[in-house]
């Protein structure tokens, strides 16, 4: 530290407009920010056996050395260095690159996370590069996508399960809660569940004089784990009632598991009307076609390539034995990703599917809805 300290602006460089400016971006939203960022000169780092050039800045006249810098300045300048030598290299194959990062959050403000977390996705979507990175931090876990997170579960037994994708909720045993809790937490599996309760409570006036929080957690097996963990460690308060709504396809399976897992509720699970999204539409888009859903998806949405052709190409697709994976044809698993990536390339995103989803099966009266409804209106009218 001292030697570092001793050096003179004529030992330095000015430091490359990669760091500089993503430094400034990310720390400060301000790309100027370290306009007077400097590195020693390579001969200098090797005279000083140092493995890499220090940075430095330049503050009143006074040349601060990397190690003088704060922990959040001084982390993000060995990324950034990082990252840049490694796109300066000639990379020939199709293989990722792969970068891990160890719990990236050490010293940065929330709002630096986020701008570190739209950084890192640019990178890996331009540069075919996969980043990881564990972390504890809540903020950085809601930031990323549910397909995108990983969640290692150890069962009682010793298996490890890797599940994903993962909701934020489910992966930091969060409620989101504020210090008065809640009166309700209805638990459910993904954003269409959480849409459609979401609507009856608003329409049904369910809301007024209590406090109710829908969360999706994730897979069925998921929602069952997180509820009953929630109510066996105390995580929600003594008063909160927890409700939970399934995805309708795996009704028969929730008896054998909770005998199997030794859960158990005082309000039983109940299901949505519809199976699941990927095979809601795989049911009304392909094998059945729901000709009025149909023509509202393709009016109101997939005006780019319409939806026919769409359907037409996955037919032909999957007749081809272009799709190999038989389990995610036939779960839709397929087809809503096929669905997914047209909506990415006219800047849609699944939100908009679901919304017209949902809006459509209130519109059709649905029965399954109202069975639904009833339930609500049993559990919170009162």
């Amino acid at each position: 530290m001292g030697k570092l300290a001793s050096i003179k602006k004529e030992q330095l460089i000015e430091a490359s407009d990669f760091v500089a400016k993503n430094l400034g971006i990310i720390l400060h939203d301000d790309e100027n920010y370290y306009s007077t960022l400097y590195m020693l000169k390579n001969d200098e780092a090797r005279s000083m056996n140092l493995k890499r050039p220090a940075y430095y800045y330049e503050n009143k006249g006074s040349l601060i050395s990397q190690l003088n810098m704060s922990t959040g300045e001084n982390l993000l300048l060995t990324i950034l260095s990082s990252i840049e030598r490694r796109l300066q290299k000639e990379v020939r194959g199709t293989a990722p690159a792969f970068m891990f990062l160890d719990e990236v959050e050490l010293a940065l403000h929330s709002s630096s996370l986020r701008r570190l977390v739209f950084f890192l996705n640019n990178i890996a979507e331009n540069y075919n590069t996969v980043v990881l990175f564990s972390t504890h931090s809540i903020e950085l876990i809601r930031s990323i996508s549910t397909e995108n997170i990983y969640y290692l579960q150890r069962h009682i037994d010793g298996k490890l399960e890797s599940i994903n994708p993962c909701y934020p909720v489910y992966a930091t045993r969060n409620l989101e809660s504020s210090n008065y809790g809640h009166d309700y937490i209805i638990m459910v599996e993904d954003d269409l569940a959480k849409k459609i309760i979401d609507k009856i409570l608003r329409e049904k006036r369910l809301l007024s004089n209590k406090r109710v929080l829908v969360i999706s957690v994730g897979g069925w097996t998921q929602v069952l784990r997180f509820a009953f963990d929630t109510i066996r460690s105390n995580l929600a308060l003594s008063t909160t009632k927890i409700l939970i709504v399934l995805d309708r396809d795996i009704k028969n399976q929730v008896s054998s598991f909770m005998r199997k897992e030794k859960i158990g509720f005082t309000n039983p699970p109940h299901y949505l009307p519809v199976k699941s999204l990927e095979k809601f539409l795989l049911e009304k888009l392909i094998k059945n076609v729901d000709t009025a859903l149909f023509r509202e998806l393709n009016d109101y949405l997939f005006q780019q390539k319409s939806l026919d052709v769409i359907t037409k190409k996955y037919a032909i697709d999957v007749k081809n034995s272009v799709y190999t994976d038989l389990d995610k044809i036939s779960n839709g698993k397929t087809l809503y990703g096929v669905l997914k990536n047209e909506l990415e390339q006219i800047r849609k995103t699944e939100s908009d599917l679901v919304n017209i989803i949902v809006d459509f099966l209130f519109s059709s009266n649905n029965p399954e809805i109202n069975e639904l409804t009833t339930f609500f209106e049993e559990m919170l009218g009162g």
